[in-house]
C-alpha cells in the first residue's frame, strides 16, 4: 500500500484482520488466532469483532508489529458501550496494541484514525 502524504510518498504494509469472531473458536480451541503475522509488515490492523470484551489484547498483545485495534459491536458485549470503552482502552496499556476509540495514531508516517461505528 503507498500512501501519499504532503507530497512525499510513504511505503506500509498492512495485515487487515475483521470479523474473525474468536470468541467462538477459544472454548476449544484456546489461544487461536486464525492469523499469524505476514512477513515484512508493518504494522497489524484488528477492523472489529475479532472478539468478545478483552479477549482480542490477549491474543495479540505479543504480536511482532504494533497493532492499531478498533472494536466492532462483539468487543461491547457483556458491558455498557462506555464501560466497555474504558476497559478496551485499559487493557491495553502497555502492549503493543493501539486502541482507536476517536483517536488519532501516527505511524511510520501515516495517520490513522478510527472510531466505532454502527447503526440500528
Amino acid at each position: 500500500m503507498c500512501v501519499k502524504l504532503y507530497g512525499d510518498i510513504f511505503r506500509m504494509k498492512i495485515q487487515l484482520a475483521s470479523d474473525l469472531h474468536l470468541e467462538l473458536l477459544q472454548r476449544d480451541f484456546p489461544g487461536e488466532r486464525l492469523i499469524t503475522p505476514a512477513g515484512g509488515v508493518d504494522v497489524l490492523v484488528l477492523a472489529g469483532d475479532i472478539a468478545n470484551g478483552t479477549q482480542a489484547i490477549d491474543l495479540f498483545k505479543n504480536w511482532p508489529v504494533p497493532v492499531l485495534y478498533l472494536a466492532g459491536n462483539h468487543e461491547f458485549y457483556g458491558e455498557s458501550f462506555e464501560q466497555a470503552r474504558i476497559t478496551l482502552r485499559k487493557a491495553t496499556e502497555g502492549t503493543n496494541i493501539h486502541f482507536l476509540d476517536n483517536d488519532v495514531v501516527d505511524f511510520g508516517g501515516v495517520r490513522f484514525l478510527g472510531a466505532t461505528l454502527w447503526t440500528d
